[in-house]
């Protein structure tokens, strides 16, 4: 696993000599999932997938139940309730420790939508309503995941913020409102260079995430100068030519709908420019997978790795009314247990 989450010359040298070897089959194959969790790959090549893992409370693997056991991560907005991003960043560590012993690349979080509504399926998920917090929460989270060698994903990009409808919902969102609330988090967790980022499934201003150039070219490459991955939620990607133009670079989970043979065909039938759409897109792959050792012959490097648990991150969340102490009192003979399962999508 790499020691450092930043793309070298080193990396780009390598990956540009990968790139010209590959076919437009090879190209379009790389930009999908083979599978729920990991990355095409091309053994012709030697190209290795990337396996990604749900979850931002307790790193899940690559099985829905009876899988291996992780630590119960406080939930995401009650971490936010701590207001203490040094905290934050090492609960980021163990999460990144955990991803790391079970073989995954990159971690699909921090979760950064905003608690717009109660009604919100997910707030829990996330670190509250207010963009600064979850800004600052995200950068160590972001911080502390990357610090052991494993990729953080920050999610959703952007407006994710309902369950209702939220595969096709539309949302009208003035340009005022859509920087100064919604994309802040996003733009200040840059700060922390996330490896990858994941789009949303609703539609902002009429166009889903995933095909708005305006929202993932524009804004998050060209404006904020973000240099990642850019991966669709799981079956959020919305369109073969949108989406590739738009620079949303992977399609997941596999097997592929709208790219692989189809970005193949939409590129053949020229709506599609392998040297100006597919081949950045694959560029920007192919480091992240560089950065991993996931090209050429070497061995990808694995193993475990251990960090102590942040005992006090289960109680400074807690918030109360005002009380006649400070602090919230326990019985030390109580034993307390959670159990539950995490989401099924992205």
């Amino acid at each position: 696993m790499p020691t450092t989450m930043a793309i070298t010359k080193r990396h780009q040298s390598k990956t540009s000599k990968v790139l010209e070897a590959l076919t437009l089959e090879e190209k379009c194959t790389l930009l999908s999932g083979k599978n729920m969790w990991e990355t095409a790959e091309i053994e012709r090549l030697g190209i290795r997938s990337l396996k990604t893992s749900d979850g931002p409370a307790g790193v899940r693997g690559s099985r829905w139940i009876d899988g291996t056991p992780t630590t119960h991560i406080p939930c995401g907005i009650s971490l936010a309730a701590t207001f203490n991003v040094a905290l934050i960043e090492r609960v980021g560590q163990i999460l990144g420790a955990e991803a790391r012993s079970k073989d995954a690349h990159v971690l699909l979080a921090p979760t950064m939508n905003l608690s717009r509504s109660p009604f919100g399926g997910r707030n829990f998920e996330n670190f509250g309503e207010d963009p600064y917090l979850t800004g600052r929460m995200a950068i160590g989270y972001i911080r502390g995941v990357q610090s052991q060698g494993v990729g953080a994903c920050m999610k959703h990009f952007v407006a994710n913020d309902m369950e209702t409808r939220r595969f096709n919902m539309d949302e009208s969102i003035d340009e005022r409102t859509l920087r100064e609330i919604y994309l802040k988090p996003f733009e200040m967790a840059l700060e922390a260079k996330p490896l990858a980022a994941m789009t949303a499934y609703p539609k902002i201003n009429g166009q889903h995430a995933d095909t708005s150039r305006a929202l993932v070219h524009d804004i998050l490459r060209k404006e904020w100068g973000y240099e990642g991955l850019v991966m669709s939620d799981w079956g959020g990607l919305n369109s073969t030519v949108e989406s590739i133009r738009a620079t949303t670079d992977l399609e997941m989970p596999g097997p592929p709908l709208r790219y692989g043979k189809a970005l193949m065909v939409a590129v053949q039938r020229g709506e599609v420019s392998e040297s100006q759409d597919v081949d950045p897109s694959v560029r920007r792959l192919l480091q992240l997978l560089e950065q991993f050792k996931c090209l050429g012959k070497s061995a990808p490097v694995n193993g475990t790795s251990e960090v102590d648990g942040p005992e006090p991150a289960v109680f400074c969340g807690i918030t109360a009314g005002e009380t006649e102490t400070d602090t919230p009192q326990f019985r030390q003979t109580t034993k307390e247990a959670a159990y539950g399962r995490t989401l099924p999508h992205g």
